[in-house]
């Protein structure tokens, strides 16, 4: 049943008359859920984590992310470009 609920979705938007294609969506939470926001927390935490073990500063506010990483060297910028 978690796989149904996270899984399986698609997308379309609609600007005016004019709408996209649909795509698939390979994961997610459905929007409006009660779920949503206890599965945002988890997966905002786990990435900040995972970030930080990197050195890369992550700065979350509701459902932004801005991220921070210094670039002292030449092989630190060939490094972020890969």
């Amino acid at each position: 049943m978690a796989e149904n609920f996270f899984g399986g979705h698609a997308h379309q938007i609609k600007v005016g008359m004019s709408q996209s294609v649909v795509a698939g969506l390979l994961s997610g939470v459905i929007q409006g859920s009660a779920i949503g926001p206890i599965m945002f927390i988890i997966y905002t935490d786990d990435l900040a984590k995972l970030l930080e073990q990197n050195n890369v500063t992550a700065k979350l506010f509701a459902d932004d992310v801005k991220l921070y990483l210094e670039i002292a060297n030449v092989a630190a910028d060939k490094l972020l470009m890969t």
